[in-house]
């Protein structure tokens, strides 16, 4: 929850200085999940990106689940939204589609899809 307020909240860091161990999951829930997708948002701009369609905010909260190993959560690691936002929106502008001008669904399937899956032993 923290990684949620700090980037929701660019003063967080100055206000509370004290270092705390939070969680990196929080419960599923719709006012979560539009709390989410204004994260994946601001992640968006910060990174100059695309901004994502609802459809791909939809994909991001499916994978999220799926990272927090639970339907019925979140992750909140912030690093790894990053990095599927700027590929995605890599994917986005490689798409040559006449005026991509938003990360797709699609998008965020083609990035999940290349990504490297650690084996299991």
């Amino acid at each position: 929850m923290l990684y949620l307020i700090a980037a929701l909240d660019p003063d967080f860091g100055e206000l509370f200085k004290v270092a705390a161990d939070f969680d990196d999951v929080f419960p599923r829930a719709p006012e979560s999940e539009r709390a989410f997708c204004g994260l994946i948002a601001g992640i968006a701009r910060d990174e100059s990106s695309r901004p994502l369609s609802a459809g791909a905010c939809a994909a991001v909260i499916k994978r999220a689940a799926r990272l927090a190993g639970d339907a019925e959560r979140l992750t909140l690691r912030i690093g790894w939204l990053a990095d599927l936002i700027r590929e995605a929106d890599h994917w986005a502008g490689a798409d040559g589609a006449p005026g991509a001008d938003t990360i797709e669904a699609a998008h965020i399937a083609k990035t999940v899809a290349e990504q490297i899956t650690p084996r299991r032993c």
